[in-house]
């Protein structure tokens, strides 16, 4: 199957909330990369 140019392309993603004390952030996503090409698909879960 040929690729070609990537849909969407995520590098390093990395999200963060406030803790409740503020002290330290809760991390949600810490450093996640993918590519996605046409007739991919791409599932994520989480709590």
């Amino acid at each position: 199957m040929k690729r070609g140019r990537p849909l969407l392309e995520v590098q390093d993603l990395r999200v963060y909330f406030p803790g409740k004390t503020r002290a330290r952030p809760i991390r949600a996503v810490d450093g996640v990369s993918f590519t996605l090409h046409k007739g991919e698909t791409l599932g994520l879960v989480g709590e």
